[in-house]
């Protein structure tokens, strides 16, 4: 017979960041650390995740160009 309480911003659709990156990258502590570090500047505090639901994700999509290169894409829907 409990009250469950559910955090605020669980429940906010527009605090999710979706990242997709390179396995190499994310499996690189240190690549991983300074992209993070990067985003999170960009989301307004290089230190802090608080208030931001982030969402890793390996690069699975990519897209092959008329010349036969190949370039990462994220997926659709983001």
């Amino acid at each position: 017979m409990g009250i469950e309480m559910k955090h605020a911003l669980a429940t906010q659709k527009d605090n999710i960041v979706r990242v997709s990156v390179p396995a190499e990258i994310l499996f690189d502590f240190k690549k991983f650390a300074g992209i993070q570090k990067d985003i999170l500047g960009r989301l307004g505090c290089a230190a802090c995740t608080s208030g931001h639901d982030i969402r890793w994700d390996i690069t699975r999509n990519f897209v092959v160009d008329i010349k036969g290169q190949i370039h990462e894409s994220a997926p659709r829907g983001w």
